[in-house]
């Protein structure tokens, strides 16, 4: 299973940009907060991103035939983007603001999966 390992690799090696990139959100989201709590805040987040990244591979295994198939494609990407501009628009509503930015660092971590195999040979299906 090398392309398995090679996931995983990439994961582990955006884990940590990853969760830089979200330290600067939020701090720019909620600028009263203090550095423990964003340090706190940021582990949840890392862990969150981290477990996006690695979902289209749990939900399509690079092992089995159907590798890159709905959940590797370009209609799904296309549809992430458009609930995640209509959750943060406020046109979906989330009264808690916690399971809000839960979903939203899962769905981050789910487009950096996309975004990395959208440049390799294989690239995304369209549907």
């Amino acid at each position: 299973m090398p392309n398995r390992d090679i996931h995983m690799n990439g994961a582990l090696k955006a884990a940590f940009p990853l969760e830089i990139f979200l330290l600067i959100m939020d701090f720019s989201i909620d600028k009263k907060i203090d550095l423990l709590i964003s340090l706190k805040r940021l582990g949840i987040a890392g862990s969150f991103a981290v477990i996006g990244v690695l979902l289209p591979d749990i939900l399509e295994p690079a092992s089995s035939p159907g590798h890159r198939k709905f959940f590797h494609s370009l209609l799904l990407a296309g549809l992430l983007v458009t609930f995640f501009v209509m959750l943060n628009k406020k046109l979906i509503t989330i009264e808690n603001e916690d399971v809000k930015r839960i979903i939203n660092y899962l769905g981050f971590g789910y487009g950096m999966h996309l975004l990395q195999d959208s440049v390799t040979p294989m690239g995304l299906p369209g549907y």
